[in-house]
């Protein structure tokens, strides 16, 4: 079972066609293989996931999450966490990441990741594989991102399903490294402290501790 968690809401920079393109090959050798993706399936931005499915013949194999309860926000913390659970390994070989939560949230569950060797996705990955891509100029942004092969991504399926059930604690492991009170405590705290110092040293004392609720 692999799992997609993406906004569709850009038309390239999550990979559908490539993660879809490489779906499908992998199920070639693995026919029982499924599908799941936790996203809209149309969207005005994005592309027609249905039709993409339609077009690779995997239609049949892919599982879209209820569309009502993903556009209303029904869907909460503890669905997500049941539905990463499920999983054998989450895909999310994109064109580029500013964090890429989903990838921290599937590890928390304790699920492997499949991510693109490129941005944030290098220092989120624990537990899992990070594909090669060809570099991938955009323009709107004037700055590079990186196209995923679909033969590595392929590849990291089939390594994944030999290999997923094996790392499962050491995904949990991993994730709590982001855990929201360790990185208040062991990020925030001290960029909060030397940030509250200078305004000390600019304009008096700085306080002597950090005010309650600093953080937030």
């Amino acid at each position: 079972m692999i799992g997609i968690n993406a906004a569709n809401q850009d038309p390239v920079r999550k990979a559908f066609p490539e993660q879809f393109a490489a779906f499908a090959q992998f199920r070639k050798k693995h026919p029982e293989a499924l599908l799941g993706v936790h996203s809209r399936i149309q969207t005005r931005q994005g592309v027609d996931l249905q039709r993409l499915a339609a077009d690779l013949g995997i239609l049949g194999s892919v599982i879209f999450a209820d569309q009502f309860a993903v556009a209303s926000g029904m869907m909460g913390a503890a669905d997500l966490a049941k539905w990463y659970g499920v999983l054998d390994v989450l895909s999310n070989a994109s064109y580029g990441e500013g964090f890429g939560l989903p990838v921290i949230e599937a590890q928390a569950c304790g699920t492997p990741v499949v991510t693109t060797g490129f941005s944030a996705m290098i220092e989120v990955t624990g537990a899992g594989w990070c594909v090669v891509g060809d570099p991938y100029y955009n323009r709107g942004h004037n700055g590079w991102w990186m196209r995923p092969s679909v033969q590595a991504i392929a590849a990291a399926y089939e390594s994944a399903y030999e290999e997923a059930a094996s790392m499962r604690e050491d995904a949990r492991k991993f994730a709590l490294r982001y855990d929201a009170d360790r990185v208040l405590k062991e990020h925030w705290v001290p960029v909060l402290r030397d940030l509250l110092g200078e305004a000390g040293d600019a304009g008096g004392a700085a306080p002597a501790a950090i005010p309650a609720g600093a953080g937030a």
